[in-house]
């Protein structure tokens, strides 16, 4: 004769279920300006992370458009083209 689980044991039974997967979330939209890049991070001095944002009011600029530059001009440097800055028109 089979015993039948009594309440408890069927409660544990039932809680060792495992919980299905998450669904995946969806990746956050992105305005236009940014669709088809990636983010380049890299840690600089406190001084130099100032010196930069005032260069960029300085020269009524953005520290985004600065990097861009120095990018382009690392990239003639070593012989690249220069392809990280945008026509701007």
């Amino acid at each position: 004769m089979t015993r039948k689980p009594s309440g408890l044991v069927a409660a544990i039974k039932r809680d060792r279920v495992p919980a299905p997967p998450p669904e995946p979330q969806a990746e956050p939209a992105r305005p236009d300006s940014r669709k088809g890049k990636k983010t380049i991070a890299f840690w600089a001095d406190t001084a130099a992370a100032r010196q930069l944002r005032r260069l960029a009011a300085d020269e009524d600029s953005t520290v985004q458009d600065l990097m861009l530059e120095a990018l382009d001009d690392l990239f003639r440097k070593r012989g690249l083209p220069r392809i990280a800055q945008e026509e701007r028109a």
